[in-house]
Formats: structure tokens, sequence, C-alpha cells
């Protein structure tokens, strides 16, 4: 019984530890684009804009808006980059089948913990 009371709580602390971790992550500055692992533009997230990069499997937008990132239109198979959004330094949006990836950045991070200074 003793020891199921030290489970739950070692479990409750990593759920709070988790959720607190995801409030603090500051918000990002910029995002990186990267096309088949090769940077090919870094934008500002501070200005609303629609970015469109031509890939071989046709085309992919972003949309740069309120400071976060939404993909809106991706030739793809399964579409699922559509539904992934950035809004804070570290989030990404991949679209593996077309070799596209787009990271935020431009927090303050600390690459060990991953926690705002």
């Amino acid at each position: 019984m003793k020891r199921d009371a030290w489970v739950l709580g070692g479990i409750a602390l990593l759920v709070i530890a988790a959720v607190v971790w995801a409030l603090v992550r500051p918000g990002a500055a910029y995002a990186e684009v990267y096309l088949d692992n090769a940077l090919v533009e870094r934008i500002a997230l501070d200005r609303d804009a629609d970015y469109r990069y031509e890939v071989d499997g046709g085309a992919i937008v972003l949309r740069v808006k309120a400071g976060g990132v939404t993909l809106t239109h991706a030739d793809c198979p399964n579409g699922a980059c559509r539904r992934m959004v950035i809004r804070r330094a570290g989030d990404m949006i991949v679209c593996a089948p077309n070799g596209f990836v787009c990271v935020a950045a431009g927090g303050q991070v600390d690459a060990v913990s991953g926690m705002a200074p």
C-alpha cells in the first residue's frame, strides 16, 4: 500500500512538471525553414504573412499570424503536417514526404533543461 502511494505521488509530480514546463516556455522570435536538411529561410514571427515553398511533391504554404505558424497547404499523401502548429521555441512542423521542417527558435531556452532562464 505504501509503495503504491509513492508510485502515484511520483506520477503526479511528473505530470505537474510537464504542465509547468509547457506553460513557461517562451514564445519564439523566428522560425527556421529547412528543405532536405538545408536551411533555406529564417522567418520573423512579428509580422503576419504567407510563405510559399516549392518542393518535389508540389508546394507548401506557411502562414505566420499573431506570432504563430501554421501550414495551410501541403501536397503530401496524408496531410498530418497541416494539423501542426508553432507557438513557442522548440515547436516544429514536419512534412516528412516532402523533406520539409519548420522549427521555432529565438526564445531563450536552456539547452539542458528546456526551461526559460
